[in-house]
């Protein structure tokens, strides 16, 4: 049978003898009794030898620059293990055979043990290799020695080691291979005769696949550390092909820091801070508190410990329950309810939530009475809560427990199958500031997902899914229903027991809540006879009509009416027309069983008001961006994106953040998935950009009335009406606001017409007007504010439920579970903090109880304040930082000019490789004090410092620098120069006469230019020479700087407080806008409502 050769590959030229290309005259084939069947190739393949080691002598710098001669690499040589099945080519398919383990366990078990070689890393020093050792890396490293010529005599060791991992395997089945194996395997020297020849017939294979194996090896054409990459393996006489990394070995302490690190690692959306936080707990407490990990008793699991912190802190009977409520199609919705009595028990046990300075001012806790006030405020203020005392207190010694309930779905998936109804509970007397603080709220119960499972064949109604909310309501708030029978629940107070009585409040949520709460229609096409859930109002916006608040009477007739009509034949549309009179669902609600409530007439129509971030932010706000979007083309829109981006950074740029966070992602006409706050955030920018000169053409092009009026007025009066109902206002006033709030939002029905659905008649617009209606029974409207209830879902349900196994049958469960395990270990941490003397924030276990962006801890929040000497001036209220020296010369170079140099004391390499220097005016104003004769001048300057002005509470960090996160950051101040307060641009910050002071540059006064001569335009140019004032008049004002010889410096106390700048779009690089900050917008609407009427004060 004829012979089948492989196709030869080239050899390049050996630095060790070895000849490039040799045809042996004495080539012989021979028999074995192996049956290799291999692929035929074209031409004949010549057999080679490989000669003996050569010594040191014959190594020669032309022997090692030969191996850069070019080679003629065939990448497409099959393995010489394709008769075991390998599809790879090369030393690639003999590292990745599956089946190489196998041939390794035959060599190595008639190898000797150890293999004596010599060190990569030393030239003399020999060191013994064991056979499963014997892997890549070691011959990557004599390869990499070889290839460099620093030792040719690991050559020899280089071509040993590929011959014991790839030679010898290919006769290990031969009947001769014992005899063969000790001369070629057995010497390390591994030297033949010349005359040897490897070669195989048919049934054969020749040895030469192993030497052309060798060679793909050798080519430095090849990449070795891709082969190794893709080969990483080493040998073990026992378990065959193993991977290098499973024959190191780590010291206990790298053990098991890599074990504790790669265990955390194999779970999903873990903090990246999680092992940091583990590795600082067992350092403190095994180094600081001395803790012996050697006990046995300091391992046990999490569970194991949660019950032993139950029954520590008395907690056992705390628990979630699950409760089976029937509903409609013969279903069962597990919700989820707490009871009632240990929350409120927790709560007035909680000595960061209960104290006297958390309590609204002028209210006693345990009698219910306030003092008398003028304004309206907290919610005892407001008449409805005079309602509700003497509905359940009357003259009895009860003390009240007025409860603030929040109820919102939420999507915890995206799909809708693990959505959940969060009901929680919070006490309504306490201050505004701790009601925003985390964990001032309590889950009282959690509805499931009622529509889950359900087929669209199956059709439920609206009627059926308000029922089934109202039954599982029932159950959940059953226990109050009980308190109210009972005469109350006992509970202890400042330590003296009381008997109290609970009662629902207030209601927030969203309005889809509130519909289903209420038993009302949906109003999604305009088609309901009663639109407003809360009044009797027909129409969305009626300046001549004030709204009457729906009573329940009306409700409890209709449906006795319904029901003496429904029960007669064929008086379907009969009945129903009677309901949707009432525009209500023909059910009993959850408040007709006995729930208590503020109002016995109007019930909970009264006790849900309008919400300030759905009314406006996801509202009015958001509908009047889609109007901007849909007034402007392509090309102009892409114009507002650029410009919002560019005040989005600059309102960034400022000392003042009091304005609402804005979006920049999706743009400034986009709405899409964006929050309230943010949608506002983007409404102020748009507003600000139309009082550029080129945002000004911009809007005009598109949203022109015809009556010249200027467009951002509607804007103005719409702001700040959004910051008057969140203030405390005098009662007079919000008596005679009413007039004010319906000409805003005419303005913003004229200015912004609305043609797509229903136009402006929407329930928002009109709760935009029951806001102001609802101030005299609730209060300020910031006593409904829906963003803590927000808050309190991630807390309470969605940070829980990404702690389950997120099935729809055992999610509610798990949640209480989670919900259980977070409230006991929030008790015990407050038995560390007492146990530990040192500051909690110092601990690495503070991360565990981190505060949230909008706790407030009255204790920090004192102690910070004590520290702080407020005082009618502003005051320096921390350490300078950015220190730089600059030094300004005359440049000798022309003669002309200055050069100045910088030097900073922190961040050098950075700031010299980006070439920070100092502003244009700092340097006019450095060459000003240059005297005559003086050749230059040095001062010490800062980047950065923080003051504390007297109008706020908290420090504000003014800064003037080049760059700071690439770009350029100048604050402007209001400072006070002699009786005139003007905005000025900080330039610097310098130590002159051992003491700091600004470099400012202020702004021209009495500037006369943009003078508009139609009265209905409100010209926003700086006429005055007080901004405070005028911005507070005006909402914002251009104004431009004066030139640079007006530079100067002032002390800190002469600065009045911090302003919100950004540049005039279109106008010259000296023109800039000031914008009023959010806490002053009340007072500009309450300004608008004092000039509509003669007031009797």
């Amino acid at each position: 049978m004829p012979r089948k050769h492989y196709r030869r590959r080239a050899v390049r030229s050996h630095p060790y003898g070895r000849p490039s290309s040799v045809n042996n005259p004495n080539h012989s084939p021979h028999s074995s009794d192996r049956n290799i069947s291999q692929p035929s190739t074209n031409g004949v393949r010549q057999s080679q030898r490989l000669r003996s080691q050569p010594t040191n002598n014959d190594v020669t710098d032309s022997h090692v620059s030969s191996l850069n001669a070019n080679v003629e690499a065939d990448e497409t040589m099959p393995c010489p293990f394709a008769h075991l099945g390998c599809k790879y080519v090369g030393l690639r398919g003999m590292a990745q055979h599956t089946m190489y383990q196998c041939l390794f366990k035959d060599v190595f078990s008639s190898q000797d043990p150890q293999h004596t070689t010599t060190s990569p890393d030393s030239n003399s020093e020999s060191f013994v290799v064991p056979s499963s050792v014997l892997n890549a890396n070691h011959i990557f490293a004599l390869h990499q020695q070889w290839l460099n010529g620093t030792n040719p005599q690991h050559y020899h060791e280089y071509r040993s080691a590929l011959t014991r991992l790839n030679h010898i395997p290919m006769n290990r089945s031969s009947s001769n291979s014992d005899e063969s194996d000790e001369s070629s395997v057995g010497d390390p020297d591994f030297s033949s005769n010349d005359n040897d020849v490897f070669e195989n017939d048919e049934d054969s294979v020749h040895l030469d696949d192993n030497v052309l194996a060798h060679e793909m090896v050798l080519d430095p054409a090849f990449n070795v550390e891709e082969i190794l990459q893709d080969g990483d393996f080493g040998v073990n006489p026992n378990q065959g092909l193993v991977s290098r990394h499973s024959l190191m070995s780590y010291d206990s302490y790298t053990l098991f820091q890599t074990h504790l690190l790669a265990e955390i690692m194999q779970y999903r959306k873990v903090p990246l801070c999680l092992f940091d936080t583990i590795m600082n707990t067992i350092k403190y407490h095994a180094l600081e508190r001395n803790l012996d990990f050697n006990r046995k008793d300091i391992f046990i699991s999490r569970l194991s410990l949660l019950n032993g912190l139950k029954k520590i802190h008395g907690m056992e009977n705390f628990r979630a329950r699950v409760v089976d409520v029937p509903i409609s199609l013969n279903r069962m919705a597990g919700c989820i309810m707490f009871d009632f009595d240990q929350i409120a028990q927790y709560f007035f046990s909680n000595p960061k939530l209960f104290r006297p300075e958390n309590i609204a001012e002028g209210y006693n806790v345990l009698t219910g009475e306030s003092e008398p006030s003028d304004v309206y405020g907290e919610c005892h203020t407001g008449k409805l809560f005079q309602i509700a005392l003497d509905k359940h207190i009357g003259d009895s010694e009860l003390m009240p427990l007025a409860l603030n309930m929040f109820n919102d779905e939420t999507n915890t998936d995206g799909k809708g199958g693990l959505n959940a109804y969060l009901i929680t509970v919070q006490y309504a007397n306490l201050n505004e500031e701790t009601r925003m603080k985390h964990g001032s709220s309590f889950p009282l119960g959690i509805i499931p997902s009622l529509s889950f499972g359900v087929s669209k064949d199956e059709n439920l109604t609206s009627t059926q899914k308000c029922k089934d909310e109202h039954d599982c309501l029932h159950v959940i708030l059953q226990r109050l229903i009980d308190i109210k029978k009972n005469g109350g629940m006992d509970l202890t107070v400042y330590g003296v027991k009381r008997r109290a009585m609970p009662f629902i409040h207030l209601v927030i949520g969203d309005i889809k809540g509130h519909d289903s709460l209420g038993a009302c229609f949906a109003d999604n096409r305009g088609r309901t006879k009663l639109p407003n859930r809360m009044c009797y109002c027909t129409e969305y916006f009626n300046p001549d009509v004030r709204c009457e608040f729906f009573r329940v009477q009306t409700f409890l007739d209709a449906k006795e009416e319904w029901r003496s009509v429904v029960s007669q034949p064929h008086s379907v549309t009969k009945a129903a027309n009677i309901m949707r009179k009432v525009s209500r669902h023909p059910i009993t609600t959850v408040w007709e069983r006995g729930v208590p409530l503020s109002s016995p007439v109007h019930g909970i129509y009264i006790a849900f008001p309008p919400e300030v971030l759905h009314t406006f932010g996801v509202g009015l706000c958001a509908r009047i961006i889609h109007v901007v979007h849909n007034s402007l083309d392509k090309d102009d829109v892409l114009l507002l994106d650029r410009l919002h981006a560019s005040i989005y950074r600059d309102l960034k740029r400022n000392c003042d953040h009091d304005i609402p966070e804005s979006s920049v992602i999706k743009g400034a006409a986009e709405t899409v998935k964006q929050g309230a706050v943010e949608n506002i955030g983007n409404l102020l920018n748009i507003m600000c950009i139309a009082v550029t000169t080129t945002g000004k053409d911009l809007m005009t092009r598109y949203l022109y009335t015809g009556d010249d009026k200027d467009v951002v007025t509607p804007l103005i009066a719409l702001f700040s009406y959004i910051g008057w109902l969140h203030c405390t206002n005098p009662k007079d006033e919000v008596e005679h606001a009413l007039p004010a709030v319906y000409d805003v939002l005419r303005d913003i029905k004229t200015f912004f017409n609305r043609d797509d659905g229903n136009g402006w008649d929407l329930p928002k617009f009109h709760g935009a007007i029951q806001l102001c209606e609802c101030i005299p029974y609730h209060g300020s409207a910031r006593n409904q504010y829906g963003g803590q209830g927000e808050e309190s879902h991630k807390e309470w349900l969605k940070d829980p439920s990404n702690r389950t196994r997120r099935q729809a049958k055992s999610f509610l469960p798990e949640i209480g579970k989670r919900i259980e395990e977070k409230v006991v270990l929030e008790a015990a941490m407050e038995t560390i903090q007492s146990q530990i003397n040192d500051d909690i924030d110092s601990l690495p276990i503070a991360s565990i109880i981190k505060r949230r962006k909008n706790e407030i801890d009255t204790d920090y929040l004192m102690s910070q304040m004590s520290r702080l000497t407020v005082t009618s001036r502003t005051v320096i209220s921390g350490e300078p930082l950015g220190k730089y020296k600059v030094t300004l010369s005359h440049n000798s170079s022309n003669g002309t000019g200055y050069r100045v140099d910088v030097d900073w004391y922190s961040n050098k390499k950075e700031k010299r490789a980006l070439d920070v220097g100092i502003c244009v005016e700092l340097q006019s104003f450095l060459s000003s004090q240059l005297d005559g004769n003086a050749s230059s001048i040095t001062a010490i300057g800062f980047t950065s410092i923080s003051v504390l002005f007297p109008s706020l509470c908290k420090k504000s960090i003014i800064r003037c620098t080049d760059i700071y996160l690439d770009r350029k950051w100048y604050d402007f101040v209001a400072v006070r120069i002699g009786s005139m307060v003007l905005a000025a641009k900080v330039c610097g910050i310098l130590i002159i006469n051992n003491e700091i002071k600004l470099v400012i540059h202020p702004m021209k006064v009495n500037q006369q230019q943009g003078r508009s001569t139609n009265q209905n335009v409100v010209d926003f140019t700086s006429k005055t020479d007080n901004i405070v004032k005028e911005t507070l008049e005006k909402f914002v004002v251009k104004f431009s700087l004066d030139s640079t010889s007006t530079i100067t410096t002032v002390s800190i106390d002469m600065l009045e407080e911090p302003l919100i700048v950004f540049p005039n779009y279109g106008g010259t690089r000296s023109e800039y806008i000031s914008v009023l900050p959010k806490r002053k917008w009340g007072k500009w609407f309450s300004h608008e409502i004092r000039n509509r009427v003669d007031w009797p004060f």
